[in-house]
């Protein structure tokens, strides 16, 4: 029934998929409960890239069919890469102490030594393992939901150390409520415990999953590791039979910029060796697209200056220096020499197609997104409901009222593409002539603070027109959103900037501020709002066009704003712009449409977060 279950939903997926990478999520300062990251490991099948892009391109390999070329020649691929496609900073499985799993009894229920049942008023039974594996059969009784679960015999993670912990597993039977899922727990003796809700059967069979976990600090003993499954209801008498596998806890390193889910290693019983990948250009000095194919979320690229003396370049300025991924194919190829378009015809899935999945992580909560909720929103994304640290300024999540999305992530501070459509709007019954508002669009989570220097950075094409009568409507296409105080604040104010999409294939940029007094009721612009509008500037339908913004928010009547309109700049000073709120104001993403047409908008290369992206006005990311 799961395998059903997760084949229906898998052929909901669209053509380009969502996979993203999320930053660390907090939940308190003595206890660190973080967010959970799973995801399929299966290979990408070897693909065949436009002939036109081989063609052009100074370095091509493709490590699953051994071909290789440099501007349609065919080479060696010693020649020009030094590596296999495989990419590891390397790391030490704490659990190696336990592996392989040994000396275990199903005849008389004796788990593996090292390990030891979990739960001890629940019935289960061991019913096979392996080297790597343990498949027991929890059974809840009419107190409790719990399935019971296996732990470490001894503490494996010191008071406050940071830790990734994987594992593959997968619920091999269930009979009850379909909603059973895997808590990881760190125990410790003196009753100190932290747990993680890391897995849900109906989404996540058989998939890796990682999750991050921050051992509460305090004392000397270490925290042992517990597997607990947990039915999804409080019915008594249902039953599952769980194998979990493939179990690795590594220290965790630094964050690589394609993101922390991406940091955890290889499966391996002891170590997983380092490994790199070089480029071997051999080329004139200048700017090129470096481009990979990867299993774990198709492709990505990045801009790179290549200056006359380089004589290799490290695979790593793209995905950084801690990421454990596997590269199928590999592109290098003159910014000169690339032809708008050829990003989604790289390969039949230019973006790898995944699950979508949403875990609220508060304790003892557990909800899938349902695929109807999402439309066509795929991917495999965990996030919380717990407040984000500071380097969680792009965590996205689709909005609850975003049906059709398509979309694809590099990292977790830039998605690759996204697709938004609404369609015709349906009027309102008492005010014939106002459509109803139809939102497509996801949200980043954390506010970008105020006083923060905040570069975003994309390139976005409508593919539709707005043609309405009115000069009024529009669809909000990019947004800093203000968030309204939670109490005494009735306001339905605009938002604090805004690029819209407005009537005959116009764009326009609108800003606001309050000026330091707030303003906490009325609609759109009351009294005391000053707006500002820049543009508007034509477009062609289905043409692309890059938008770079440099943006600082103030609450005192302060701020700054530059914005740069395919490389043109039109404002880059100090302005006004914010409101006067607890919070500042938070990124949204799509089409927000206020007409009675349909909006289709199309976005790729989306980065946001504090690192200067001056160099996205001169030097673009492929589309």
């Amino acid at each position: 029934m799961l395998v059903n279950t997760r084949k229906a939903f898998k052929q909901q997926v669209s053509r380009r998929g969502f996979l993203l990478s999320g930053a660390t999520l907090g939940l308190g300062a003595s206890l660190s409960l973080n967010s959970v990251f799973a995801g399929a490991e299966s290979a990408v099948a070897a693909t065949t890239v436009n002939s036109a892009v081989i063609k052009a391109s100074a370095v091509y390999v493709n490590f699953q069919t051994r071909v290789a070329s440099s501007y349609g020649v065919s080479k060696t691929i010693g020649t020009l890469v030094s590596g296999d496609g495989l990419m590891s900073p390397g790391g030490t499985n704490m659990m190696g102490p336990f592996l392989p799993f040994h000396a275990g009894d199903p005849a008389t229920n004796t788990v593996p030594i090292g390990l030891e049942w979990h739960g001890s008023s629940v019935p289960k039974t061991l019913v096979s393992y392996t080297g790597d594996s343990i498949r027991y059969t929890g059974k809840t009784t009419a107190s409790t939901q719990y399935l019971g679960g296996v732990r470490t015999q001894t503490g494996v993670v010191a008071p406050g150390q940071s830790v990734l912990l994987s594992f593959n597993a997968d619920f091999v039977s269930l009979t009850g409520d379909p909603n059973a899922s895997i808590l990881v727990q760190l125990l410790r003796s003196d009753g100190t415990t932290l747990y993680q809700r890391a897995y849900n059967a109906q989404e996540e069979a058989g998939m890796r999953c990682i999750v991050r976990l921050v051992a509460p600090p305090g004392g000397t003993e270490k925290y042992r590791i517990v597997f607990m499954a947990l039915a999804g209801s409080a019915a008594a008498n249902q039953s599952a039979t769980i194998d979990i596998s493939n179990i690795s806890v590594i220290a965790e390193p630094a964050v690589p910029r394609i993101g922390i889910r991406y940091a955890a290693p290889k499966y391996s019983r002891t170590t997983v060796p380092v490994k790199n990948l070089l480029v071997k250009p051999a080329v004139a000095a200048g700017e090129y697209y470096l481009l990979v194919r990867t299993d774990e979320f198709g492709w990505a690229s990045e801009s790179v200056m290549v200056s006359s003396t380089a004589t290799q370049i490290d695979v790593k300025t793209v995905l950084g220096a801690t990421a454990d991924v596997t590269v199928r194919e590999l592109l290098f190829i003159a910014r000169s020499r690339w032809t708008s378009g050829w990003m989604s015809s790289l390969s039949p899935t230019a973006w790898t197609p995944l699950l979508f999945m949403n875990i609220n992580n508060t304790a003892g909560q557990s909800r899938v997104e349902s695929p109807n909720r999402i439309g066509r929103a795929t991917g495999l994304v965990t996030t919380s409901s717990g407040p984000a640290p500071e380097d969680d300024n792009a965590y996205p999540l689709a909005t609850l009222d975003a049906p059709p999305i398509e979309s694809a992530a590099f990292d977790s501070n830039r998605l690759s593409y996204l697709s938004f459509t609404t369609d015709k709007g349906v009027y309102i019954g008492e005010l014939p002539s106002e459509p109803v508002p139809s939102r497509s669009e996801i949200g980043f989570r954390k506010s970008v603070g105020f006083g923060q220097h905040v570069w975003t950075a994309f390139s976005v094409r409508a593919m539709t027109t707005l043609s309405d009568s009115s000069a009024a409507r529009k669809a909000l296409l990019m947004q800093f959103r203000y968030v309204r105080n939670k109490t005494g604040d009735s306001s339905q104010l605009g938002p604090d900037l805004a690029f819209e999409q407005l009537t005959n294939n116009r764009f326009v940029l609108h800003y606001r501020t309050d000026n330091g007094v707030p303003v906490l009721a009325g609609k759109s612009t009351p009294a005391g709002i000053t707006t500002v509008e820049l543009g508007p500037w034509p477009y062609v339908p289905g043409e692309w066009h890059r938008v770079v913004l440099h943006t600082v928010f103030s609450d005192t009547g302060g701020g700054y704003l530059g914005f740069w309109l395919d490389g043109t700049q039109i404002i880059d000073k100090p302005v006004a712009m914010g409101y006067r709120r607890n919070i500042a104001p938070k990124l949204r993403i799509g089409s927000y449409k206020f007409s009675d047409f349909p909006s289709q908008v199309e976005f790729q290369n989306i980065e946001t977060g504090t690192r200067d992206l001056t160099s996205r006005i001169t030097r673009p990311l492929p589309v």
